[in-house]
């Protein structure tokens, strides 16, 4: 009872769901009663808003909690393995959760009064652990590693974090701005396309990191890349589409799809495949028809679906607790204040179009290595023709008596005929030899050829 809060997924047979007293609980995906469960310290009554998630090390994870109230809390999550012992009456292997606080983030965003924590990002760079929170229109990183702590104004109210190497991209109403963790400076990107929308809702593709998906106030669909080649970041709109999608909305996505998490209902676009194009609707889930998929009854007609939280006044862009997913195949629906539903994406995808790939298997590339290969080979005869001059022979045309390719000094052999036998080319080359003795007033006949041997 009184589940709230998005719930997360930090390994893969765990997920934690905030509630109203500021804690969490840790279930299996396999549904059933919690592990574990964690309150703070201090009693208090305020909602959690934001969950995060990072493994540290084997069998551990850190959980980063934010509240309504601005607060945020860490705690250490151990997971105990008791290998399957059949002697013993273990056919399977037992784990058991173990939790314990961690003094980092308590209450010290408390002080700044700017709203709720509304995301949760974490990330590793050169050997630091990296925590980003967002409240309001302001992002704290602490670097875990060195106890740095840095408190940043995004000068609009943060909407979503995705963590991208080197660099954190945060989402405003506004558009996207990009943090340099090696310098700390948060400076925004020029969104083209935006056409002076304000956007209400963001979330980032599940496994491109400078893909990003976003609720205007128009009730449009955008789907913008961010383009980091060039010298100068900037976020460029490709698409866009009136869906007709009013706020409140949540954006999360999966592979291949996008969901979109209304106040009583699931959509599911798809774009597997579609790197440029709209997103196109595949279809839509009631609230109200989500518990039957689980073998759960039906609510009541007027029975509220959806999670239903209270962040009191003051908070600039109050986050709609709903929807969650691990980037994967997981899905997490919140259908009452008191049931949250797991699902798992079973959707087939095709894999995008990637130009840089496979060259070779487009025509115009085929020709283009037709024609470097008839160059190589057409400057490879020019350069051995080149050669065999400069040896002083020359290819032989049809016709001509001889030999090709021999020395100048064997020039006189050219008068005999292209069928001469072996006995009449050693007696050529003696005739040849005495009279170049007569010419040179050596003796005549000294150096001679014999038909035999070598």
């Amino acid at each position: 009872p009184g589940l709230t809060g998005p719930p997360c997924v930090p390994v893969c047979r765990y997920v934690a769901v905030g509630d109203t007293a500021g804690g969490f609980a840790v279930y299996s995906t396999q549904g059933g009663e919690p592990l574990a469960s964690w309150a703070p310290r201090k009693p208090t009554r305020q909602v959690v808003t934001a969950l995060g998630a990072m493994p540290v090390r084997r069998n551990e994870t850190v959980l980063l909690v934010g509240r309504a109230d601005g607060t945020a809390e860490s705690v250490m999550m151990s997971e105990t393995i008791v290998k399957p012992d059949p002697y013993a009456g273990r056919s399977e292997p037992e784990y058991s959760l173990e939790l314990r606080e961690m003094d980092l983030l308590v209450h010290e965003m408390g002080a700044t009064r700017g709203g709720s924590v509304s995301h949760i990002e974490t990330s590793r760079f050169n050997a630091h652990r990296f925590y980003f929170l967002a409240a309001g229109q302001h992002v704290w990183v602490f670097d875990d590693t060195t106890g740095n702590r840095t408190r940043l104004d995004a000068g609009n109210p943060v909407l979503g974090l995705k963590s991208a190497g080197p660099n954190l991209y945060v989402t405003t109403t506004a558009g996207v701005s990009n943090l340099k963790l090696s310098g700390m400076h948060l400076g925004p990107m020029p969104m083209e396309g935006l056409n002076g929308s304000s956007l209400v809702s963001a979330g980032f593709d599940a496994h491109v990191n400078s893909k990003l998906y976003a609720l205007t106030d128009e009730g449009e669909v955008l789907t913008a890349y961010i383009n980091s080649r060039t010298a100068e970041r900037r976020c460029e709109v490709r698409s866009r589409q009136p869906f007709g999608v009013r706020p409140p909305a949540s954006i999360s996505s999966v592979r291949g799809y996008v969901l979109l998490g209304l106040r009583d209902t699931v959509e599911v676009y798809n774009v597997s495949g579609r790197a440029r194009t709209t997103p196109a609707k595949v279809f839509g889930e009631p609230l109200r028809h989500l518990p039957g998929h689980l073998g759960l009854d039906s609510p009541l007609p007027e029975a509220p679906v959806g999670a239903q939280v209270d962040l009191g006044g003051g908070d600039p862009s109050p986050p709609f607790q709903g929807l969650a997913t691990n980037g994967k195949r997981l899905v997490a629906v919140h259908l009452s204040n008191e049931e949250v539903g797991l699902f798992a994406s079973e959707l087939p995808t095709v894999k995008p179009r990637d130009f840089q790939a496979k060259k070779w298997t487009q025509p115009i590339f085929v020709i283009a290595m037709l024609i470097v290969g008839f160059w190589q080979y057409s400057r490879q005869a020019r350069h051995m023709e080149e050669q065999m001059e400069l040896r002083g022979g020359r290819r032989r045309k049809k016709g001509l008596r001889g030999f090709s390719g021999v020395s100048p000094g064997m020039h006189g052999l050219s008068g005999l005929g292209e069928g001469a036998s072996r006995e009449d080319i050693v007696a050529e080359v003696n005739r040849l030899m005495q009279q170049r003795g007569r010419d040179g007033g050596g003796r005549p006949g000294r150096r001679t050829f014999r038909a035999e041997g070598g």
